[in-house]
Parts: C-alpha cells; sequence; structure tokens
C-alpha cells in the first residue's frame, strides 16, 4: 500500500451540541430506545438525511456511534442494543443513564444514502432495523416500490417489528430465525426484479452473504463491526500530509489514523474501528487499500482502473436527488466504465459529485441536467474553466467571503462557538452559506 500525499482533514471538530435525554423505553429484549433534545431551547436538534447517525458522548466519557430513528423535529431519537461483549457503551446507556441527563451529540453524519430509484429491497438483522426505518417512511413518501425482510434471533428481540407489520402487512416480511432457521439469502435476491436496489444492515453474517450473491453495483450496506482483514502480505509505507508537511511512517500492524496521531496531527475520529465514517479523509495521490467498511461497499481491495477507458455518449452519476435535496457533496456510481478529466473510472467506482457545477444548468440542459458528459460544453450565464470538469468559480469567491468575516470576527471577540447547523444557499448558480448560527464572547 503507498499513499504519496493524504489531504489530512483541518482540526475544526463536526457540529458538538449538548442533549437532553427526555424519554427511556425499552422497545424489545436487550434494546432500549432513547428521545433527547438540545439542552438549550434556542437551538434545537437539526434536521437529518434517511441512514444518518450520530456520536452519543456519555456521562462516563465513552463516546458511541447509532443511527436516528424518525421523530418529531428538534428531537433525536436512537435504539441502542446491549452488547454482552461490548466495551461498556451499551451498558452504560442501559442501566447508568436516566432520563434528565445530559450527553453530548455530534452529527448527523451519513454514509449510508438512500438514492433515488423505483424499487427498493430492505434487509434488517436485528438493530440493524434503526438506519432502515427513516429509508422506508422516505420510499414511501416518494410513492417507490419497496419491500422490507427484517430477521431476528427471536420475535421478542425484534425491535420495532410489530409496528412496521402492522402499518404495512403486504410490505413487511418478519423471519424468526429460532423458528424457521437462518434467512434464505440467495432464494430472497433471486426473487427480486433485477432494477431492485438493496440496503441492509445487520450482523456480519448476513451481510457477507449478501455481498457474495447480490448482482454488482446494487447493494449498499451499514456494518456495526470492522471487516476481517488479511494482513499477511502488509508492508510498511509513508504518507505525506499536505497541510502539515509532515511524512509519516506507517509500520506494519498500525493504522494510518493511529500513526498520524502518533505523529501529533489531530484527526477526527471516533469509532477506530472503520465504520462510523468519522476519519475519512481526501487521499490526492497513491494506492489506497481501503480496510474500513464504508468507502468500499464492503470489499476492501481497490477498485482497478481500466487500461484504455474510451466511452462515448453521457455517463450516468446515480444519487443526483439526494444531492440535490441536500446540497451536498457526495460520493455517486458512474454507470459504466468512463473517463473524466483525463482520469479512468471503473464502472460502480465512487465519485465525488459536486452539485454546486456549472453544468446543473437546468434551463439549458432540461432534462438531461443530471446526466454527467465529459464533452459538454459549459452552460450560459455560468464563468468556468475547461472542458469536462467545470467548477464554478462563485464557490471560492463564497469561501473567501466566509474566512475573511470570521477572520474579523475572531480579531473583535476572544470565542467564536458554532451553535447549530449553518444553512446553506443553493440554486444553478449560487452556493454559499445563508446563515452560520454562532455564539461569541467579547474580549
Amino acid at each position: 500500500m503507498t499513499i504519496d500525499r493524504l489531504d489530512a482533514p483541518p482540526t475544526t471538530r463536526e457540529a458538538t451540541a449538548t442533549a437532553r435525554v427526555v424519554g427511556k423505553t425499552v422497545v424489545a429484549d436487550c434494546v432500549v430506545e432513547l428521545r433527547l433534545v438540545a439542552a438549550d431551547d434556542e437551538h434545537p436538534l437539526g434536521p437529518w438525511s434517511p441512514g444518518a447517525h450520530i456520536d452519543l458522548g456519555l456521562p462516563n466519557g465513552l463516546v458511541r456511534q447509532y443511527s436516528l430513528l424518525p421523530a418529531e423535529p428538534g428531537t433525536w431519537w436512537v435504539a441502542v442494543l446491549r452488547e454482552v461483549a461490548g466495551r461498556g457503551g451499551s451498558a452504560f446507556c442501559h442501566d447508568a443513564l436516566h432520563v434528565g441527563e445530559a450527553v453530548r451529540v455530534t452529527g448527523p453524519r451519513n454514509h449510508f444514502v438512500l438514492d433515488a430509484g423505483d424499487r427498493y429491497l430492505f434487509v434488517a438483522g436485528g438493530i440493524g432495523i434503526a438506519p432502515l426505518i427513516g429509508m422506508i417512511d422516505a420510499a414511501e413518501a416518494a410513492g417507490a416500490e419497496w419491500e422490507l425482510v427484517y430477521a431476528g434471533r427471536t420475535a421478542g428481540s425484534m425491535a420495532f417489528a410489530t409496528d412496521l407489520a402492522r402499518r404495512n402487512p403486504d410490505r413487511v416480511r418478519l423471519h424468526v430465525d429460532a423458528e424457521h432457521g437462518l434467512l434464505d439469502v440467495p432464494g430472497l435476491l433471486r426473487a427480486i426484479p433485477a432494477d431492485t436496489q438493496i440496503y441492509a444492515c445487520g450482523p456480519t453474517g448476513l451481510l457477507d452473504v449478501l455481498t457474495a450473491h447480490a448482482q454488482p453495483g446494487s447493494l449498499r450496506v451499514e456494518r456495526f463491526s470492522p471487516m476481517a482483514v488479511d494482513d499477511t502480505d502488509d508492508l510498511s509505507f509513508e504518507v505525506e500530509l499536505t497541510r502539515s508537511g509532515v511524512v509519516v511512517d506507517v509500520p506494519v500492524g498500525v493504522s494510518v489514523l493511529d500513526a498520524v496521531g502518533r505523529a501529533g496531527v489531530q484527526t477526527l475520529s471516533s469509532c477506530g474501528e472503520g465504520t462510523c465514517g468519522t476519519c475519512e479523509t481526501p487521499v490526492l495521490a497513491g494506492e489506497v487499500d481501503h480496510r474500513d467498511a464504508i468507502l468500499t461497499d464492503g470489499t476492501p481491495s481497490p477498485p482497478t482502473r481500466p487500461s484504455t477507458p474510451t466511452p462515448a455518449g453521457p455517463v450516468r452519476l446515480r444519487g443526483g436527488a439526494a444531492l440535490r435535496e441536500r446540497g451536498a457533496t457526495e460520493l455517486s456510481h458512474p454507470s459504466r466504465d468512463t473517463e473524466i478529466g483525463g482520469i479512468p473510472i471503473r464502472e460502480g467506482q465512487k465519485v465525488m459529485l459536486l452539485v454546486g457545477s456549472a453544468n446543473r444548468d437546468r434551463e439549458r440542459w432540461g432534462p438531461t441536467v443530471d446526466t454527467f458528459d465529459i464533452d459538454r460544453q459549459s452552460g450560459s450565464g455560468h464563468l468556468t474553466f475547461g472542458r469536462g470538469i467545470h467548477q464554478c468559480i462563485g464557490r471560492p469567491i463564497a469561501r473567501m467571503e466566509a474566512e475573511s468575516l470570521l477572520g474579523a470576527l475572531a480579531r473583535k471577540v476572544s470565542v467564536i462557538e458554532l451553535v447549530g447547523e449553518p444553512v446553506q444557499m443553493l440554486n444553478n448558480t449560487l452556493r454559499g452559506f445563508r446563515s452560520i448560527p454562532l455564539r461569541l464572547k467579547a474580549v
């Protein structure tokens, strides 16, 4: 493994707030539901998208990640499974965390985004139902076809199963292992239409079987535990951090995250196992052997680039609808082998898509606005550079304005605290901040 340049993340922390536990309910065997509201009533907990999770900072100093459940605005709900062989976080939530106590929450963040589609199969194993409930609600609201297959060891261990089956008896299939044996995953996948998008969360065994039998590109998974990695052929390597200029030696048996931390470079991280996505960092050059459960859809080896990519015509990037709704930078997947800006891209390989780009002019491009065509000229009314990859000049100007404003504030006050989610402004020509909620303390 070689990484020539690593764009280490800035030391600015994600949005963190103090929340208060206002409800705690047992919803299944060894599962409690926690209901959280902001401790500061003037700044309620913000919105989130289906599949998102938060870091929950407990009073005993432990930090754990939990998926968000549908709840009324300003309230975050999470479900916590007691892990008998865990490290103490879930046990504290069950035994020592009480209504009225304060906790720290960070996020939300989402590496399990629901892409736009016409047909879905949701597969849950045990507490893996948690991130899928919001997706089910979104699919139902969009008028898409969907089915849920929810498996659990016993009926009593399956949180929210009764309510899901009651509301959607024709779309929810409950499978109890103790009564019917393990779920027949190959048979399940053979029975679904080819264009079905599959979203799954649950124990490693279930996800591994799904990965082995699903059609390429059809499956998205979220894992709660790290993936097994074959490290018999590991070698040491170096990582260059571009912002600090530090070159870090990464010995055999040590992760990049741990090696960078030992070198004194502050990084964002939480689980330390490659499951929560907090430490995700852009790689500017070099070959990466991903060993996480996020960036490679469950496959630890990096995708191979084609040697002669010469496609003709437009390439569809999936996930555009979710991107447009949030106005965010996300990962998308080309529908076939292509070349973007001289870089070969393999079918299904993840590509960073900037929605604030000059090609997204709906008045000019009409129904093809979400088709990425590497030869399409820039739209009218935009100031852009080059062909293929277009970068709107408005984004760096907006960034400069924000940095100038914050710099002027920093010279006048001693403390600047982000107390809520910044609100972005996004249309076909503009992208910037409509508001940034700050709390200031004068010198």
